[in-house]
This record gives C-alpha cells, structure tokens and sequence, in this order.
C-alpha cells in the first residue's frame, strides 16, 4: 500500500480547488492542507481549535462522535454543515465531507466547501420542511394557540388522540373542542391566568371526541414575539392511557390482596363466632312460643349475624373471585334461567318482567355460573329499586362497538333496565367503586363484584339513566371466534 509520503506529489492538485481540503491521520493530527485550506480557512476563530476535521483540536478535547473518528472506524464517506464566525463578526457556512484516504483506512481527507446564504437558505428552507414534515407526522400530539386561545397548529398526533381532524381543529378556539365538563378539567393547562407560565409533563384526564376518558401528558411552552410578550402557547402532549391504566389495575391488585388477606382473616376469626351465636339463636326459638316478647330480639340476632356473614362472603368474593370455567354457551340460556329465579319474587311485588331476545345471538365462552350471579345480581337491585309495580326488562342483542383506534368488536350486550327512581347523576361515576351504596343496608360491593366477574370475561359493564326515570345497566361481552362450533341449547327469540 502506498504510503503518504508516496501519495503527497497527486495532492498539488487540490490545490486549485476553491475549498479547503485536508489529510488527518488516525489520531487526527494535520499531515496536509491545500492552498485555500491555509489561506481562507485555517485561522477562522469558529473553526480553529474547534472542529476535528481541521487537524487543530487537542487530543483532550476530541470527541469520538466527531466525523473524522466516525469514519475511521466505519471506513464510510459522512457530511454535515458547520457554521464559523469571522473576524468581523459575520457568519460563514460550510460543509464538511470526510472520506476515507489511502489504502490502510488510517487517515481521512476532508473537504470544507463554503456555502453562499443563497445556498445555506436553501439548505435551511430544506431543513424547515423536513422539521415540519417531522412535527406535522408524529405521533406525539403538537398543538399551538394564539393569544386569544384559537388553534393554529394541530399536527397528526392531536387528530388521533383527539379525534378532531386539522381541518376541523385549526381556526376554532381550543375549548370548543371538549364538552363543558372536560372543559373545567382541561381549562387549567390551556388557558392559564399567567400567560408567562411554562408547564412541564403534567399529566391529566381529558376527554376525546368520542366521549372515551384520555390519560395525557403534556407539557407547555410560551411563545414570545419580537418585543418578548406572551403571543400563546405551544402544546406537545401524549397519550398515555395504556400506561394509567397498566399502573391503576397493578394499583388495584395490590390492594385487593390486602382486603383478600383481610377478608380470609375475617372469614375465619368471625365466621365461626356468628354461626355459633345465630345457630344457638334458632335454637333458643324453636322453645319459645310464637308470641313470645323474646322472639323478635333472637329473630334480630339471626338476621343480623346472616347479613354480617354475608358482608364476609361478598367481601371474600370481591377480593378473591374464582377463576372463571369457560364453555362455550348462550346469553339468553342464562337469562332464561335467572327469569326463572325471580319470577315469584317480580309477582309478589306486581313488577312486571319481561324478556327480550335477539333471535341471532352468537355463542360467548364464558362461565355460566359466574354470568347468572350477574345478570341476577342486576335484577334484584332493578327489583328492589322498583318496590312495587313498574317494570324490569331484560335484552339481549349483538352489539359491535368500535375501539378508539378503529377496529369492530364483535359480541352481545345484555341490558337490564328498570322504571325506579334511577342513579343520581352525581353517583353514575362512583356506583362500580368498592363499599359504594345508596341502600340503607347495603354493602357496596354487589356491583363491584359483578364488574370484576364481567371484566374477567373480557367485556365491560356500564351505567346510564332511562327516560323518564329508571336506570338502565349494560353488559357487552366479546362473542365466540368463529372458527368455534355453537353448542346445542334452547333458542330463544322474541319477547317472553
């Protein structure tokens, strides 16, 4: 391989050419420079002593990100543009292009070719639209307000965490774009009192455009004009939901095996204790006579020590519920069953009960025993909200909903429905939390229980309000892959 000393007479060539070249060896010390290299170059305060590829830097002060050491190692031409201030304080450009020199891969040449500001304007108006290419397709949301609070930006990232398209975001005052509710929450980080004020990953609860709930993180810069006063704000905010949402359910585990250890303490240190009290109880009864003064204290003693027991149980079965034994089954076998269950009681009260069923259900995978106790679960307290006359209506029917980033669910929903007074609009929010009850002797984890069964079924259960009054639950859950063979049951249809 021809050293450099072999090499040096063919660099008189470089000579003529109007930019600076140079020859580095591999610790990146000067071994030549060409004509302009020296006479325009080599003593530019922004370059000298600044950059590697100028032969001039100390070994303490290089950095191994620099291109002269990024080539040798990788043998590969690399570029960039690097800026230098003149003497008199203007600006000059150029771009830099290091190569490999010579056979043995130690040394680089490198080409320093100034740039005019017609060129660099160019290579800037380039890098402008590739930035905004950048922004405008991110899938981090980019937003910016003018002062008056109206949208100016809105980048690919803010359609889909939002919902609104660019078309339909840009020109309209940001609060238009969330219900009033979702307003209250989200007027803190869009229109603060201090227009000067910068915030940095915030994290809050929006709402998109489809009424789904939004966990975001966002993060807001001022932006000034030329006499530094605020002109609005830019905005770069990210959905983080999944994230909430894997945190509030690792969140929920750990306390529900708190209150699972509590409960099991509980089902054993009080469970035998009251049954003991309530057997001994009825005992105590069956030697009275019925209009004993002594019997309605022992009737109390028995009812309470059934209801604190079973405060235990639905303790137990809130904070340890059994894993569901999946079969392939059908919606309205179960429903038909729990017809069954309440009918006398529905009678008893004058409650009318009916069944509607959609004659083409798919088959579901689900535990049939665990399903019963929820959709039962649901018409006793439509039953006991109604008291007396009025009605409760079961139904069943496909339903497939779409999910915030677009696809079909195929599946069924069941709804129970009745005519009492409703749930306060104040208590839809709350009514699935644990220990949460408007009765006078409830527990609060009836409902609690029945999201966990439904959710362990992978469907979802919900709350709304019935015209005129009433209130109206709703189950989806998640049909059969359909390379599954129906199972063999009663088919229903119609209204019973």
């Amino acid at each position: 391989m021809p050293s450099f000393e072999d090499l040096r007479p063919s660099l008189v060539a470089f000579d003529l050419v109007e930019a600076g070249v140079t020859i580095l060896d591999e610790h990146l010390n000067l071994l030549w420079g060409n004509r302009y290299f020296h006479e325009k170059i080599e003593d530019l305060p922004g370059l000298k002593g600044r950059h590697c590829f100028t032969g001039y830097v100390p070994p303490e002060r290089r950095c191994e990100d620099c291109l002269p050491p990024l080539v040798l190692r990788s043998g590969e031409v690399a570029e960039t543009i690097r800026t230098a201030q003149e003497e008199d304080g203007s600006l000059s450009w150029f771009r830099i292009v290091v190569s490999p020199f010579g056979g043995e891969g130690n040394m680089v040449c490198t080409f320093i070719l100034p740039l005019s500001s017609e060129e660099m304007g160019r290579i800037d108006s380039w890098r402008e639209r590739f930035l905004l290419s950048a922004i405008r397709n991110g899938n981090d949301g980019v937003i910016a307000l003018d002062r008056t609070r109206t949208v100016r930006f809105w980048n690919r990232g803010a359609e889909k965490i939002f919902g609104f398209s660019v078309s339909e975001a840009v020109g309209e005052p940001i609060e238009s774009l969330f219900s009033e509710t979702a307003w209250e929450q989200a007027a803190e980080v869009f229109a603060p009192e201090d227009p000067m004020a910068a915030l940095d990953n915030r994290e809050i609860k929006v709402e998109s455009r489809e009424g789904m709930t939004l966990w975001i993180d966002l993060s807001r810069t001022p932006l000034l004009d030329g006499s530094g006063r605020p002109n609005g704000y830019s905005f770069v905010v990210r959905d983080i939901t999944e994230r909430k949402m894997a945190e509030e359910k690792m969140a929920f585990t750990e306390r529900m095996t708190a209150v699972g250890n509590m409960a099991a303490t509980l089902a054993h240190e009080i469970g035998t204790p009251l049954g003991i009290i309530s057997n001994t109880a009825e005992l105590l009864m069956l030697d009275l006579p019925d209009d004993d003064v002594r019997r309605p204290e022992l009737e109390a003693i028995v009812h309470e020590t059934d209801r604190i027991g079973g405060l235990v149980r639905d303790l137990l079965s809130y904070s340890r519920p059994e894993r569901p034994e999946m079969d392939v089954l059908r919606i309205e076998d179960v429903l038909l069953r729990v017809k069954r269950l309440i009918h006398h009681a529905s009678q008893k009260q004058g409650t009318r009960l009916e069944l509607r069923i959609d004659p083409e259900l798919t088959p579901i995978l689900g535990d049939i025993n665990q399903l019963e106790q929820v959709i039962l679960n649901l018409c006793m307290n439509a039953l006991q909200a109604v008291q007396s006359g009025g009605e409760v209506i079961m139904t069943a029917r496909q339903s497939c909903p779409i999910t915030p980033d677009g696809r079909e669910q195929t599946g069924l929903e069941v709804v129970v429905e009745d005519s009492g007074p409703g749930v306060p609009e104040q208590d839809l929010p709350k009514i699935f939390n644990p220990f949460f009850t408007t009765k006078a002797n409830g527990t609060g984890l009836g409902l609690s229980v029945c999201k966990t069964l439904v959710e362990e079924h992978g469907g979802t259960i919900s709350v709304g309000s019935r015209e005129p009054h009433g209130a109206v639950f709703t189950v989806w859950l998640p049909a059969l892959d359909a390379e599954a063979q129906p199972v063999d049951g009663e088919e229903g249809s119609g209204a019973f």
